[in-house]
């Protein structure tokens, strides 16, 4: 089952207000999808969980 297109809007805007990666948006999605669908194991949710976690600014990261 597809995400509302609302939720994929606010999704991207408060990934943008928040000024990260697009990318995490759009990982944010597919996780949301995969746990929606039950497609997800513990497995495959904590893989998502470390991708997203390395790909957030977090205030202090250096901008190489």
């Amino acid at each position: 089952m597809p995400l509302d297109p609302a939720v994929v809007r606010a999704l991207r805007q408060a990934v943008e207000e928040e000024s990260q990666p697009p990318i995490v948006a759009e990982q944010l999605q597919a996780w949301l999808l995969a746990v929606g669908e039950g497609d997800a194991s513990v497995d495959a949710q904590m893989q998502i969980y470390d991708v997203l976690r390395q790909q957030i600014k977090l205030d202090g990261d250096d901008a190489n």
